[in-house]
């Protein structure tokens, strides 16, 4: 909002002034009359609009009084007007800016929440993750166990193969040395 004074108001105020000065003269200047004393008698030098020709030093300091008086009124109203925009805009902004100061702690409230939110989500996945972790690691045990029992299993038969086998193996060469012969 422009605080300037707008084109038209200036030539306006100095046309309506002007008509009025006019209307103003007249009536002053048609009921007056200018007259110097001669010798004890009064002698009419001048009246009507031609009183200017010998007032105009009063003239051009009521002109000049009355131009001084309509700037400072016509100043004032104008400091008025904009102090009143001013404080109509001032009041905007300090509501604009309530608003502005309102929406900003209503959105922060909301990420928190967000955050908040987030921050749960990944406690539970943590969580989630170390009961998974942890039944990976019973699971990993007991198959390392049942690992282990295979092992023991499978060397116990290869240990009684083995004795098997050399006890086979040393009966064929008993049998072989006393004289039985297998076909």
């Amino acid at each position: 909002m422009s605080t300037e004074r707008p084109d038209w108001l200036i030539p306006t105020l100095v046309s309506g002034t002007a008509i009025g000065g006019y209307y103003y003269l007249e009536t002053l200047l048609g009921g007056s009359a200018w007259a110097i004393r001669v010798a004890g008698s009064w002698q009419l030098q001048a009246s009507g609009w031609l009183l200017l020709a010998y007032c105009w030093p009063i003239f051009v300091t009521g002109v000049i009084a009355g131009w001084f008086l309509f700037e400072f009124l016509q100043f004032g109203l104008w400091e008025r007007t904009r102090g009143r925009r001013l404080m109509q805009l001032l009041i905007e902004e300090k509501s604009a800016r309530a608003n502005a100061r309102r929406q900003a702690r209503a959105e922060l409230a909301e990420r928190e929440l967000l955050v908040i939110a987030h921050e749960r989500a990944v406690q539970e996945r943590e969580a989630a993750m170390d009961l998974e972790r942890s039944a990976w690691h019973a699971h990993n045990s007991d198959m390392q166990q049942q690992l282990d029992h295979e092992h023991d299993r499978a060397n116990s038969a290869e240990n009684k193969w083995r004795n098997a086998n050399g006890a086979a193996e040393r009966y064929k060469r008993r049998a072989n040395k006393s004289g039985m012969t297998h076909t």
